[in-house]
């Protein structure tokens, strides 16, 4: 299994558009819909106003790297572009 967690720091006060926008365009759903995907969910702190933390969990590497270009994945790097000023990224095979 593949257990990803990315944390995005967005531009100041841009967190809540960025998650209209990810559900305006149903990404969850769509990543969710990748075949191997076990889990895809984003997470807030409560103590940092701009970060968003994305978890998400996939069969085996194949998955993985095949969600990578999907069309979620194209949808959301435009919207990182927009929002997103840094991404600290780990991958893990658990």
């Amino acid at each position: 299994m593949i257990l990803v967690t990315c944390k995005y720091e967005t531009k100041e006060n841009a967190v809540k558009d960025l998650l209209k926008e990810i559900e305006e365009l149903k990404l969850l759903e769509g990543f969710r819909a990748q075949p191997g995907n076990l889990s895809f969910d984003y997470y807030l702190p409560i103590d940092q106003d701009n970060v968003l933390f994305l978890v998400d969990t996939w069969e085996d590497d194949d998955a993985f790297t095949a969600h990578i270009s999907c069309e979620p994945a194209k949808q959301f790097g435009a919207l990182k572009e927009k929002y997103i000023v840094n991404t600290i990224f780990n991958k893990y095979e658990v």
